[in-house]
């Protein structure tokens, strides 16, 4: 499934800059290879932009409430809850 490993393609190492950034990152990532052994991406299947809208919120912190009743802004990437074992 293209977002199996999605955190680990699009968002390990640096940080996403903007908008179009994420939609390039995206677009590269490779879903396997043609009959010919060409590589085949994200781009080739013109989806890039609509999964880019759907991650596009997952940049944002999240605002939560400690038990303390303090507020505080966590971001944690938008696959946090299964990024566990890089």
């Amino acid at each position: 499934m293209i977002f199996e490993h999605m955190d680990r393609i699009v968002f390990a190492g640096d940080s996403v800059t903007d908008i179009e950034d994420l939609k390039r990152r995206v677009g590269n990532i490779l879903l396997g290879y043609t009959n010919e052994d060409k590589p085949f991406t994200v781009n080739d299947l013109g989806i890039a932009g609509a999964i880019t809208v759907l991650l596009k919120d997952a940049l944002l912190p999240n605002l939560v409430q400690t038990t303390e009743n303090t507020p505080a802004f966590v971001h944690g990437g938008p696959f946090a809850n299964i990024a566990h074992d890089l």
